[in-house]
């Protein structure tokens, strides 16, 4: 076994290209048979690379961009990328498990482990999944429940202090029942950073997840499927730091904390002692029954899905100001929850010809429901008094608004010794002000969408075949918000109004689908195809004011071709792809922070034209080699109201012909693996990873310093496994560049020329896995 992508294993002593399936379009098909660019990474190479979550995904696919949290997730493809800043959002690249639609991405965190393999979809994928897939889709196979008995596990420790344990269990219970348990229990303290106030790890995510699949075979005609999931996250969230401050905002900061730095490192500094945590729990059934051939169809497949899941925060705390500082915190007023219901059916099937014309036809068509709940509820407080008013002094005294000569002018050295004098005005303030500053702000929503889709294949002449599709939607969206403040000073810095407000909307959806198909023969295909796709609008989850409560959708609408090939020139395994496409999107919706309030517009159009190429080559049976290369030219066609930088003295600049933000350019992955026996009991193998990224900008509004420079991370990979695969030793050296990788950087709260960013490296470490199986055989 070698560690390999979608599922190429060449065995020791052989020269053919393994079979791989995917499900991409909602029927099994050969990788080379899928006309779109799609990319399937096993499930082994997460695990045997050392790999903790989804994002690393990122590290083995072109055009793709991942962040990932407990509460959050941020997914990004061929340059568009719907960022975490309003968890109201819907996304714009699908989330797909074992079947299930899930509609918030952080459902994926649970997941991340016993994988089968992972399906990255690019382009808009509306035909058959629906809203929300504008940029493509994630689509996540776990491993089923299989007739034989087995046991393992895997136990991964990293240099860095975090150890993960990862047992499963496959147990038949009859002949025709077989189940699986599987669980991911990540612990310790390992964390990215080091907060020097509080002195305590931050972002040092703790889980533990427990799945379990039930799977059994009443009939030879009929499979039943039973999954389940319960996961819970925790971590310390203060994940900003300072990345660039005025020198009164850091001296500031420093009469809190001296050890306060300005640069993007291990160490941070904030005197909340915030915390994420989160609770997720999903049910699932499917039911498979392959019926008797009717109507010249063949082996027709009717599949049932039925599902339930909730995602349930009860701590999701920042500190608002990003410093030691007392001043302002955003906290959760009880549990943020969303809940979903979805149930699909559908039918597929596969006819000779169609009413007597052509080569043979394959189609898939359904009906799909989707109910979901969501409630939020953030608290943003103001600490202290005192505080408050040495920040807003440092804030404004690096502004140019300012004139020489004024408080401001000398605020940046006033911290505690103007929080003591403010406390001793208290108790002349606080009757004035009132004994709490605070804003309660809220938003419950209630979504029912259900949909009819559809989708051919009819090989119409010999080498030649058609594609269509389309699907029709309809969504209902009733929700309330609201806003209540407490004292004078929040509505005042954060542009906060006292309002309830009901609110509803309709919208409905055509998302069609054409293409064109030209098979060379089982190895070599063409294919040009267009589609739309559709991302629902909604309602801000901050809604300070009665103002922009409300976006509408979001469209695209990508033209794609491309070609594939898979088997053994000369002897040597080959596949291989290339795409090239360009996508546009209208309506783009931003969420931003403007005039002290987060605010969601429809305020961009944008266009998004490259290509991805990707190989995998066995030039000898010891020897594999994968590359991929992605190229995503993503700018704003229009948006002339764009955020300007918080220090520009203006509210708004032309973005009009610039980049999209968290959108590189290029994306080059390179694996090389070579398999050496060293005896009739062990094999070792070799790999190296190294995956750039070029330039990006980490914030809407494209400012230079709020830009993540090239990065090329370079790990290295040694197995020690027994041929018979009952055990094995993975060590590997990750980040050996030792690169400083930022996916997020935002302007301080009312404070100009300050930034903060989120680091997502652990810089350079290495990790260790211990994994071995028993089974019957």
């Amino acid at each position: 076994m070698q560690p390999v992508f979608a599922q190429d294993e060449i065995d020791e002593g052989t020269d053919t290209l393994p079979v791989v399936t995917v499900t991409a379009q909602k029927i099994t098909q050969r990788l080379e048979d899928v006309p779109a660019s799609i990319s399937s990474v096993e499930g082994e190479v997460f695990r045997e690379s050392g790999s903790t979550s989804f994002t690393d995904l990122q590290d083995y696919t072109p055009n793709v961009n991942i962040s990932l949290s407990g509460s959050a997730g941020t997914f990004g493809i061929r340059g568009l990328t719907t960022p975490d800043t309003n968890v109201a959002f819907d996304p714009s690249v699908g989330t797909v498990v074992d079947g299930v639609s899930y509609g918030r991405s952080n459902f994926l965190i649970g997941f991340f482990h016993d994988i089968d393999h992972v399906e990255v979809l690019r382009g808009p994928q509306g035909t058959l999944f629906g809203k929300n897939a504008t940029a493509g889709l994630f689509n996540v196979l776990t491993r089923a429940p299989t007739r034989g008995f087995e046991a393992g596990g895997d136990v991964l420790a990293s240099s860095y202090g975090t150890v993960s344990l990862r047992p499963h269990l496959n147990q038949p219970l009859g002949d025709d029942v077989w189940l699986r348990l599987s669980g991911n229990y990540e612990f310790g303290d390992g964390a990215r950073l080091q907060n020097t106030f509080l002195d305590r790890n931050e972002d040092n995510t703790r889980q533990a997840s427990t799945r379990v699949r039930l799977r059994a075979r009443p009939s030879d005609d009929l499979i039943v499927d039973f999954g389940a999931l319960h996961s819970r996250q925790d971590a310390h969230f203060n994940i900003f730091q300072f990345t660039h401050a005025t020198p009164e905002m850091l001296a500031m900061a420093r009469s809190y904390d001296p050890r306060t730095e300005a640069r993007l490192d291990d160490r941070n500094s904030a005197n909340l002692r915030s915390r994420e945590q989160v609770q997720l729990s999903s049910l699932s059934t499917t039911l498979e029954y392959r019926a008797p051939s009717f109507l010249q169809l063949v082996d027709p497949t009717l599949v049932s899905i039925s599902a339930w899941a909730r995602s349930r925060t009860p701590h999701r705390d920042f500190d608002a100001d990003f410093t030691a500082a007392p001043f302002l915190s955003d906290t959760l007023e009880k549990p943020a929850t969303f809940r979903q219901l979805s149930q699909e059916l559908r039918i597929a099937a596969h006819a000779p010809d169609l009413f007597g014309w052509g080569h043979g036809v394959t189609f898939v068509t359904g009906l799909y429901l989707f109910d979901s709940r969501f409630a939020t509820s953030d608290i943003f407080a103001l600490q202290d008094l005192g505080a408050a008013f040495a920040y807003i002094t440092a804030a404004n005294a690096g502004a140019s608004a300012l004139p020489p000569g004024t408080v401001g002018g000398i605020g940046g050295a006033l911290g505690p010794p103007l929080s003591e004098l403010v406390a001793l005005l208290d108790p002349v303030l606080g009757p004035v002000l009132g004994p709490e500053q605070s804003a309660r702000v809220r938003l419950r929503q209630h979504t029912l969408a259900y949909a009819y889709f559809g989708q051919f294949e009819h090989r119409f002449l010999e080498r030649w075949a058609l594609i269509g599709g389309l699907r029709w939607g309809a969504e209902r969206k009733n929700g309330r918000a609201s806003s209540l403040a407490q004292g004078e000073i929040v509505p005042l810095i954060a542009d906060q109004q006292d309002h309830d407000t009901p609110l509803s909307r309709i919208e409905h959806d055509l998302s069609p689908k054409v293409g064109v198909k030209w098979i060379a023969d089982d190895r070599f295909n063409a294919y040009a195809t267009w589609a739309k796709g559709f991302k629902s609008g909604g309602f801000n989850g901050l809604p300070l004011t009665a103002r922009n409560l409300e976006y509408e959708p979001e469209r695209a609408e990508g033209f794609e071709a491309g070609v594939k090939f898979g088997g053994e020139p000369g002897g040597q395994p080959l596949r291989a792809s290339l795409a090239l496409f360009s996508t546009d999107f209208d309506d783009l919706q931003v969420s931003t922070f403007r005039n002290g309030s987060f605010v969601i517009l429809n305020a961009a159009r944008a266009r998004s034209r490259g290509f991805e190429a990707e190989t995998f080559w066995a030039p000898h049976p010891r020897v594999s080699m994968h590359t991929s290369v992605g190229y995503a030219h993503a700018e704003y066609r229009t948006y002339r109201d764009a955020p300007a930088r918080s220090d520009a003295g203006t509210p708004s600049q032309d973005l009009s012909g610039e980049p999209l933000a968290f959108a590189p350019k290029w994306s080059f992955n390179l694996v090389p693996s070579l398999v050496l026996p060293l005896s009739s009991a062990f094999v070792t193998t070799t790999s190296i990873n190294a995956s750039h990224r070029s330039a990006r900008f980490l914030d809407l509004d494209n400012d230079l310093r709020k830009r993540q420079s090239a990065t090329t991370v370079i790990d290295l990979r040694l197995t020690l496994l027994s041929r018979d695969d009952d055990w094995s030793v993975t060590l590997v050296g990750h980040n050996l560049g030792n690169e400083k990788i930022s996916d997020q950087a935002i302007s301080q709260p009312l404070a100009p020329g300050n930034f903060v960013a989120t680091r997502t490296d652990y810089g350079r470490y290495a990790s260790v896995l211990l994994s071995w199986t028993f089974d019957a055989n």
